[in-house]
C-alpha cells in the first residue's frame, strides 16, 4: 500500500518533506507500506517567465523520493513549456496538473477548479501534455464544481483515465472547498469503472492512520493533506511522546532555515538549470546553528506556522502561540520552544 502526501501550497516545501520521509523510515514497521510525496504546486506562467522567482516550489533533495512536482495555470501554451523544462531539467518521479484548487487566486488565471469549467478544452489539453513529456504525468482533481456537475464529471474524469496512468480524486466538490462531507463512493466508482486502466488515489477528509488504511482498501492508493500539516506522524502507526514533538519542532526550524539559505546562496547563480542541494548539504546547513542571524528572519517567520500546528492540542498552547507570534528572532523562538516542550 502507498500512502501519499498531499501538495499544499506553502506548505509540503523541502523542509516538510524530509520531516515526513525521516518520521515515515523511522517509524514505519510495515515493509509493504510506501510514502510517496508531492511539491507544492507552481504556477506555469511565472515560472515560464522568471523560473528563478519560483523555482523555490520545486527544489527537492534525493532524500525526497519518489517525489511528483506539481503545476497548475489555465493557458495551454505555458502549460506545456512548463511540464517540458521541468521534464528536461529535473528528475522527478511524475509530473502532474493540478485541476481541483478552489482558491480564488488560482481560479482567476483559469488554473486549478477553473479548468473544469470547459472540460472538452481541458481533454484537449491533457492529452498534449501527457504527449509532450517523457515523466509520468497525472492529474489531480474534484468530484465536480457543484453536485450538479458530478454526472458531467464523472464522465470527464473516466475519459481522462483512457490515456493518463494515474488520477487524483479529492471527494469534495469545488463549491465545498474543504469542508463537508467526502463523497467517496464516487472516488469509488471512478476506480470501479477505470480497473486496471487508470490508477485512482482518494484525497479528502482522511484523519487518521487507522482510516487511511480502511480507505486504501477501495483504491490503489490514499492521499493525506490537512490532517498532515501539524501531524507527520500520521502516515505511521505512532503517537509521538511530547520530547519528539519537541525534537520534531526544532528540527523542523532548522530545515527550514537551512533550505532557504541554499536557496538564497545558489538563486543569484540561477542560469540555464537550478543546481538541487543533496540531502547532506541540507543536513549540515541546518546543523550550523552557531551562524543563524538576522540573515534567517524570513526562515523563522515562515516556520510559525508550522510550530502553531504541532503544538495545537498541548495544554498552555494558546497562551505560547501569542508569546510565539510576536518573535521574529532565531534564539528567542528557540527558548520559547524549549520552554514549553522540552
Amino acid at each position: 500500500m502507498i500512502l501519499w502526501l498531499a501538495p499544499m501550497d506553502g506548505i509540503t516545501n523541502s523542509a516538510y518533506r524530509i520531516i515526513v520521509k525521516q518520521i515515515f523510515d523511522k517509524y514505519n514497521k510495515n515493509p509493504d507500506h510506501k510514502l510517496w510525496l508531492w511539491t507544492e504546486f507552481m504556477n506555469a506562467d511565472g515560472y515560464c517567465i522568471n523560473p528563478s522567482r519560483l523555482i523555490h516550489h520545486i527544489i527537492r533533495t534525493e532524500f525526497e523520493t519518489p517525489l511528483i512536482a506539481q503545476i497548475y495555470g489555465g493557458n495551454e501554451d505555458m502549460l506545456i513549456k512548463a511540464a517540458q523544462d521541468i521534464d528536461k531539467k529535473y528528475f522527478f518521479s511524475g509530473i502532474e496538473l493540478n485541476i481541483g484548487c478552489p482558491s480564488p487566486k488560482v481560479m482567476a488565471c483559469g488554473g486549478g477548479a477553473g479548468m473544469l469549467r470547459d472540460k472538452k478544452q481541458t481533454i484537449s489539453t491533457l492529452k498534449k501534455l501527457s504527449e509532450s513529456i517523457k515523466t509520468p504525468f497525472s492529474i489531480k482533481t474534484r468530484a465536480g464544481l457543484t453536485v450538479e456537475d458530478k454526472k458531467d464529471q464523472l464522465d470527464f474524469i473516466l475519459e481522462a483515465g483512457q490515456f493518463i496512468p494515474m488520477i487524483t480524486i479529492h471527494g469534495r466538490t469545488y463549491k465545498q472547498s474543504h469542508s463537508g462531507d467526502v463523497d467517496r463512493e464516487f472516488i469509488y466508482k471512478v476506480k470501479k469503472e477505470l480497473w486496471e486502466k487508470c490508477k485512482v488515489i482518494g484525497n479528502g477528509g482522511i484523519k487518521s492512520h487507522e482510516q487511511a488504511l480502511e480507505a486504501c482498501k477501495n483504491l490503489d492508493w490514499v492521499m493525506i493533506g490537512q490532517a498532515a500539516i501539524g501531524n507527520p506522524w500520521i502516515f505511521v502507526d505512532h503517537q509521538p511522546s511530547r520530547e519528539e514533538v519537541y525534537e520534531l519542532c526544532m528540527n523542523h526550524l532548522h530545515l527550514t532555515i537551512a533550505c532557504d539559505r541554499y536557496l538564497k546562496t545558489h538563486q543569484d547563480s540561477f542560469e540555464e538549470k537550478f543546481p538541487m542541494p543533496t540531502y547532506d548539504q541540507i543536513i549540515k546547513l541546518a546543523a550550523d546553528t552557531d551562524s543563524i542571524s538576522d540573515w534567517d528572519l524570513r526562515s523563522v517567520i515562515e516556520y510559525r506556522k508550522y510550530l502553531f500546528n504541532y503544538v495545537t492540542g498541548l495544554i498552555g498552547n494558546k497562551e505560547f502561540k501569542t508569546k510565539v507570534a510576536q518573535i521574529k528572532d532565531y534564539k528567542s523562538l528557540k527558548a520559547e520552544i524549549e520552554n514549553f516542550l522540552s
